[in-house]
């Protein structure tokens, strides 16, 4: 193919843009977590509410993605593959789905990496430590 330079160069950044960006949408869509973002035209997200719903599970979405322990640019970033391969220009990239008999649609936001934070080895040793084996008055199995 030919072309300048300059429009070369445009394609690659384009390129590598594109891919980084879907790298980051996976990572953020784990279980059809972007899905709770979605509003409609009458005003009304997923959750049958209105808008003050919409704009409460909003700002838990984006209040969670800003917790490194939930979302990290940075490690999504070192698990991505960026560039071009060879015979491999298209590849795709797979979105998370905890889902045992079928895809799973989260109705919390990343309720997966909750759940995996609050199952942690670390954690529940850190619960368990910190308040003398009680959680607050629930019974521990």
């Amino acid at each position: 193919a030919g072309g300048s330079l300059r429009e070369s160069l445009r394609l690659a950044i384009r390129d590598v843009i594109v891919q980084a960006l879907a790298h980051v949408l996976a990572a953020l869509d784990a279980d059809y977590n972007l899905s709770m973002l979605r509003v409609n035209a009458t005003g009304n997200g997923n959750t049958g509410g209105g808008d003050n719903n919409n704009a409460l599970l909003s700002k838990v979405w984006h209040g969670l993605a800003n917790i490194p322990a939930i979302f990290d640019p940075k490690t999504v970033a070192r698990k991505a593959s960026i560039g071009t391969v060879p015979g491999h220009e298209g590849l795709t990239i797979s979105v998370e789905n905890h889902g045992h008999h079928g895809p799973f649609m989260a109705k919390s936001p990343f309720s997966a990496k909750i759940m995996a934070i609050l199952d942690a080895p670390e954690t529940r040793a850190r619960l368990t430590s910190s308040g003398g084996g009680s959680m607050g008055g629930v019974a521990s199995a």
